[in-house]
């Protein structure tokens, strides 16, 4: 009876319009990461960190354009952490 319920509380949950979010391709995510490393290597003063993390955005851009999304948002993330920032994901 328990295992009824939850079920059917799960499948209420699932249709509910306003937990629904849009889908956002793993493209797009890694653009929008890209922007957003782009900003905080703006709003920072050059060091030898901004340059890593320069180099970083410019090789996750190459493999974000290449097919290769999960290594370039990876790139992206360890570029946010040079900078001490934190992602915002969309």
């Amino acid at each position: 009876m328990t295992v009824v319920l939850i079920g059917t509380l799960s499948v209420v949950l699932q249709a509910s319009p306003s937990t629904a979010r849009p889908a956002v391709s793993r493209y797009e995510r890694c653009n929008r990461f890209s922007q957003q490393l782009d900003k905080a290597i703006k709003s920072k003063k050059p060091s030898h960190r901004t340059e890593e993390a320069k180099a970083l955005l410019t090789k996750a851009k190459r493999l974000c354009a290449t097919k290769r999304e999960a290594q370039g948002m990876r790139a992206i993330a360890d570029g946010m952490k040079l900078l001490n920032a934190k992602l915002v994901d969309p």
